[in-house]
């Protein structure tokens, strides 16, 4: 473009900024920030204004967008909206592509934000923004965070394709958006989508990669009580991936994996538990399982025990 002085200039793309900024390796943070680039520079209107006033809540003048807000506690937020020129943010938004959505994370920012909103005494909105595939979710975990709040503060969820949808509706044709969803998309793949029944299919082993993932991070909280997270092995006759899992520190251990068929024991499943016949009290163990999962645990000749874990379809 040319300014008024006759010097011709580049115009700056979301791309261009965001790497210039060095955001582009952050997922999460590149897209809050291109967001908030995209709304302030649209002009008069908040593009994000329709959703804002359908969660309950109208738009005053002046309104506008900043990412990654360092909150009293050093913490950040993700996107927080303001107006009437007031410094106290009447929007926080909390956007997840690929992490976890936790109820003590919203309740930390929806109390923040409560507190901060009684010094003017105006009502505010608390967003969860994740991809449209994990909506119930964030759904439900809102629903969590509401059984113990005493306020009323206003708390939705939004999808990055309703938000994509308010500024292509804001902006029209736009460079720029278009590169941002080309982002969003992108950065999606970073979460693991529901399972459809046909994916979980004795014959579709499309999605071994996602199944994995699952494991790993499932296998991996099992020991999140400050016992260690053992390293997963791909070198084992029985499993495509799996990892052991110490049940009693140096001793007593599970095996959780993906199998390298589905077909077992007569069961089609991919991924199982094994109490394998070498472990430190193995047929106590086994037992335990069939106990505690009766009909569940298979407790074979050879001393090995088996339980198939179910992967829910949709979730």
């Amino acid at each position: 473009w040319q300014s008024e002085a006759g010097v011709v200039k580049e115009r700056e793309t979301i791309l261009g900024m965001l790497r210039v900024r060095g955001l582009l390796p952050q997922a999460e943070v590149a897209v809050t920030q291109g967001i908030a680039w995209l709304c302030s520079g649209s002009g008069e209107n908040d593009p994000l204004q329709p959703l804002i006033e359908a969660a309950g809540l109208p738009v005053g003048a002046d309104s506008f967008w900043r990412a990654e807000v360092v909150a009293h506690d050093r913490t950040r937020t993700d996107l927080e909206c303001y107006w009437g020129g007031s410094a106290t943010p009447r929007v926080v938004v909390e956007a997840k592509l690929g992490h976890e959505l936790s109820v003590q994370q919203v309740r930390t920012y929806a109390d923040d934000l409560v507190r901060r909103s009684d010094v003017d005494g105006q009502r505010s909105l608390m967003v969860v923004l994740v991809p449209e595939h994990r909506r119930r979710e964030a759904e439900d975990v809102i629903a969590q965070a509401r059984r113990s709040d005493n306020h009323d503060l206003l708390m939705t969820v939004w999808s990055y394709d309703q938000v994509l949808a308010a500024l292509t509706a804001s902006l029209g044709a736009n460079p720029d958006l278009e590169q941002l969803r080309g982002l969003i998309q992108v950065s999606e793949a970073l979460d693991i989508k529901p399972f459809t029944q046909a994916e979980l299919d004795t014959k579709c082993a499309a999605r071994h990669a996602d199944l994995v993932r699952v494991v790993a991070l499932a296998s991996s909280a099992l020991s999140n009580d400050g016992r260690r997270v053992l390293p997963s092995r791909t070198q084992d006759p029985d499993f495509e991936w799996m990892r052991y899992v110490e049940v009693n520190p140096d001793k007593t251990c599970i095996g959780v994996g993906v199998r390298r068929s589905p077909e077992h024991l007569g069961v089609p499943s991919w991924i199982w538990v094994r109490v394998h016949r070498g472990t430190y009290n193995a047929e106590s163990a086994g037992r335990l399982l069939e106990e505690v999962y009766p009909g569940r645990a298979a407790l074979l000749t050879d001393g090995t025990t088996w339980m198939p874990l179910t992967v829910p379809v949709g979730e």
